[in-house]
């Protein structure tokens, strides 16, 4: 339909599609006088052009493949067009695969089609900006929550140089639909912000500015009407009855929108004029038509011509990073850390099958993570090195031991022949690279280093189960030792949300993932802190680093361990292998490598995979010799303590409790625990201490560095509109802090009030801790004394789809397949997560939570015992690895204790950690 604001002309119909069928998408050529748009035909959608007199219909998308649907196109500067193609037969995995994904192709001159995206899941709103410069909607979700990921993305018309525009680690707009640039702008612009669920793609209208900001709210420049605030910045599934509400807005200048509008339940759909005063004009509105998609018939500029950087005749791609710490993915990683870069692909779910919860893993990822090799990082942080070419790529940088310091939890994709670069580690969009010369700018570009000789999905049977049926199962039989690492029956679980379709894995992968830690199939979709997943933060990345038994891992048997965590613990290593019912993989995979070889120039098989391993022969490992524990006889030793509260701290305002912590000898250590706890000695508390009766809040810790933020647990299952268990309540104890980190909060306190603020020593948090006590573990009822991993973590599996995706339902008696963090079911201390400090009874010294709650820093290093004061590990200036003690709210009461000792980097942030302070004469 056609009419005239002024109603000088008469409205007209351009054209009437057969059987009423649906057309929609329009984009109004720079000319105005031709239009696309979209039409199913009888077989599928198509892209057509008519001209604004009525003449001149045409299809313009080629029929390229039977159930290939193509919509959602504009016109490029050059001539050419760009669409929204289901041509590479990718599936939505929350669904099932029962919904085709769409990602953009281009469409040439000569009839030639090109895939410009390699997405998981739909590209949405292609829209050409002033610079000529693609604005499109990306949703992505893997290892994220799903509900709450679509980004706006910018390219050039070629395909080159992808990135995040707007809404890149923000739950805020949840979805934010058919984003069309300001004329003259390519930052600014108006689109639906709406949600996941509910009502579609309608929802308020917002005006953003990536040049004001790209995270959250931040970027808001004003909603219509300006008094609709209420949803902007908030965490939400979807919104419904929100009036007006809106789609397709134009914008006419910064001031101007057109729009089509609901303004009340009563009221049809409208096209209206709307500006930034708050001011509704209705243009045209019909009692028995709901108008909507209004197109101002208006010629613009032409946006400038991209050249077109791709050279077909390669099958690779640069990627050049300038410095790896830069940006805040690694802040705080010290340099020299990073040694190499892993690189792995993903094979997305096919036409009818999905990577539901379980489907993958037990709360593994969405897609199969094909690991692809590694590359050098220079000293100066630099690399540089080739992939290939129009294929997802996720980057994680490495530790000397081959552990991710970051997890990407998204991808990159580049052109064949394009130089891909980025400033460091999830750097800023407006960052600038570092003005010097990098070792990687003057060396070749090199190939990745194969992980292994094969590219194929990782397969806990084909890499992992090897390693434990030769290093572990001599003892680890079900019998000798649990857990049971033994490969053993194929289980069949079924977690909520997964249906009829849940997964099937091992025994052994049941039984050995409760000690990893990895971020699930829905984690906290903030930037994570770095080494947040941390081979080093589950219990079998610290159980290798303390020693265990005398195993002794080759390194492609550690790093077999170390990837498997790193790519999110999956089981299955192909499609084929989960035994989809109904599905034909081998055959869907055939028709999407022939696709992806002619429209993307990519030659490979993702089910086509490796024999499996060799059976392998259990080695049991060589006893070690006994440590020799003394028997230590102390006058006066165990004794019963008593509290003596000490003059409070002042700092701004806030007053620190201090307990007196006198002088004393003790035997520190357990002949019981760890070895890393053993010999045991005789240790001298020679001068006395005052020690903080409670552990360091976040509201205390945030005087020193008001941006800090504990952040959040992240819940188990799905999460729709939820932000998980927050840690960073005021009243909470602070944590995902360093060792340095805490030691800069001493110095910062040590300045203001002129004590001398520290951290304690491991003797003396031990000291302390004991309170006169021999016995490591004091309680004989942990859920009375301190808060640990008990009954009360199976509330992390909750129903976060309760209330129509608002609420929270936490689910009772949740199965092995749904509760798998280690705890305690016999201890129910009442508490979820960190609590209040003081929440529990204090210990003969006065001192709160010294097992349990968060484990704290101290300012030991990790040496072998037995313990020497002198021996330089407590000197606070070298680096190394620091010692963390009394366990938390995350580990099992066995580990709370006064001498459990817990191994970590001094740069190194962890979920559990915090620290207690003490003051030194």
């Amino acid at each position: 339909m056609q009419f005239s604001i002024h109603g000088k002309a008469p409205d007209s119909t351009l054209f009437t599609p057969e059987q009423t069928r649906f057309i929609g998408d329009f984009c109004l050529h720079f000319d105005a006088d031709r239009m696309l748009f979209s039409m199913p035909t009888e077989k599928d959608w198509q892209v057509f052009e008519i001209r604004l007199d009525g003449t001149g219909l045409r299809q313009v998308s080629p029929v390229i493949e039977p159930d290939v649907n193509n919509y959602d196109a504009c016109y490029l500067p050059n001539g050419d067009f760009l669409y929204t193609s289901t041509l590479p037969m990718v599936s939505v995995p929350c669904v099932a695969g029962g919904a085709h994904v769409a990602n953009l192709v281009r469409l040439y001159a000569d009839g030639s089609v090109r895939q410009l995206c390699f997405d998981q899941e739909h590209n949405w709103n292609p829209r050409v900006l002033s610079n000529g410069t693609i604005l499109y909607q990306r949703w992505e979700y893997t290892d994220t929550p799903h509900s709450n990921t679509r980004l706006l993305m910018t390219m050039n018309p070629d395909g080159t140089n992808q990135r995040s525009l707007y809404g890149s680690n923000s739950y805020w707009p949840t979805a934010f639909f058919y984003a069309t640039p300001v004329p003259g702008s390519s930052t600014r612009m108006a689109g639906i912000s709406t949600g996941h669920h509910g009502d579609g793609r309608l929802g308020e209208l917002i005006i953003l500015d990536a040049a004001k900001g790209r995270h959250e709210a931040s970027g808001v420049v004003q909603p219509i009407p300006s008094t609709a605030t209420n949803n902007i910045g908030r965490i939400y599934d979807h919104v419904r009855n929100v009036w007006p509400r809106f789609l397709h807005p134009q914008p006419l200048s910064e001031s101007y929108f057109l729009v089509a509008c609901q303004p009340t339940p009563k009221h049809k759909w409208g096209v209206y004029l709307v500006d930034v005063f708050d001011n509704f004009l209705l243009l045209k509105d019909d009692p028995a038509l709901a108008i909507v998609e209004p197109i101002p018939v208006i010629r613009r500029p032409v946006p400038p011509i991209l050249p077109d950087r791709v050279n077909p005749a390669r099958k690779d791609a640069t990627i050049y990073i300038a410095d790896i710490y830069e940006g805040p993915g690694l802040r705080g990683i010290p340099r020299g850390t990073v040694k190499f870069v892993r690189a792995f692909s993903y094979t997305f779910s096919y036409h009818g099958v999905g990577g539901l919860l379980g489907v993958i893993g037990i709360d593994g990822p969405w897609d199969l993570h094909r690991p692809l090799g590694t590359a050098k990082v220079y000293p100066d942080g630099s690399a540089k090195f080739t992939v290939p070419a129009n294929t997802p790529i996720s980057l994680q940088p490495l530790d000397a031991d081959g552990q991710a310091l970051a997890v990407m939890r998204s991808w990159l994709t580049a052109m064949p022949g394009e130089v891909l670069s980025c400033v460091g580690c999830h750097e800023d969009r407006d960052m600038a690279p570092p003005a010097r010369r990098t070792i990687a700018s003057t060396s070749p570009s090199a190939p990745l280093e194969p992980w292994r000789p094969y590219v194929a999905g990782f397969s806990f049977d084909r890499e992992v189960q090897p390693v434990l049926d030769r290093r572990c199962i001599a003892c680890h039989d079900g019998v000798t030792a649990k857990p049971d690492l033994r490969k053993g029956s194929m289980i069949n679980f079924r977690p909520k949300y997964a249906g009829a379709r849940g997964g099937t894995v091992s025994q052994a992968y049941i039984n050995l993932f409760p000690y990893s830690r990895a971020n699930g199939i829905e984690g906290d979709y903030h930037l994570l802190s770095p080494m947040e997943f941390h081979f080093s933060t589950s219990e079998l990345g610290q159980i290798l680093t303390k020693g265990h038994h005398g195993v002794d891992l080759t390194p492609l048997e550690r790093d077999a361990l170390v990837v498997w965590s790193d790519l999110n613990r999956p089981y299955h290593g192909s499609w084929n292998s989960i035994g989809w019912q109904g599905a034909n993989i081998p055959a869907l995979e055939g028709i999407r490598a022939r696709l992806r070889e002619q429209y993307a120039g990519v030659s490979e098989n993702h089910e086509e995979v490796p024999p499996p391993p060799a059976p392998v022969e259990p080695v049991k490992p060589t006893p070690q010799e006994p440590i020799e524990n003394p028997l230590i006889e102390l006058a006066g030793w165990p004794f019963e303590a008593s509290a003596s509260p000490a003059a409070p701290l002042e700092v701004d305002g806030y007053a620190i409790a201090m307990m007196n912590i006198p002088a004393g000898a003790f035997v520190m250590g357990n002949p019981d625990g760890h070895r890393d706890e053993q010999p045991v000695a005789r240790v001298v508390i020679h001068k006395p201490f005052r020690m903080a009766t409670y552990e360091v809040s976040n509201e205390l810790y945030r005087e020193f560095n008001s941006a800090h933020d504990s952040k959040v647990a992240d819940m188990l299952s799905y999460q729709f509109g939820q932000r998980s268990w927050s840690l960073n309540e005021a009243h909470q104890p602070v944590c995902r802090v360093s060792f340095r980190d805490a030691l800069a909060f001493c110095r910062w306190l040590s300045e203001k009030t002129g004590k001398n603020v520290t951290l304690p020593t491991e003797a003396q948090w031990e000291w302390a801790a004991r309170a006169g006590t021999a016995n490591a573990a004091p309680f004989a009822d942990y859920g009375r004394h301190a808060n640990t991993a008990d009954l009360q973590m199976q509330r992390f599996y909750a129903d976060t789809a309760h209330e129509s995706y608002h609420a929270i339902a936490i689910k009772p008696n949740p199965s092995v397949y749904e509760m798998y963090f280690l705890h305690d079911p016999s201890v129910d201390d009442g508490q979820q997560l960190s609590a209040r400090p003081g929440t529990y009874p204090a210990n003969a010294f006065g001192l709160h939570d010294m097992h349990g709650n968060v484990a704290e820093w101290t300012r030991s290093r990790y040496l072998a015992y037995p313990y020497k004061d002198a021996d330089g590990r407590n000197d606070d200036s070298l680096p190394g690895k620091r010692i963390a003690r009394g366990g938390s709210w995350w580990h099992r009461p066995t580990q709370c204790t006064s001498s459990h000792r817990l191994v970590h980097d001094d740069y190194q942030p962890v979920m559990w950690v915090g620290f207690r302070i003490i003051i030194e004469e």
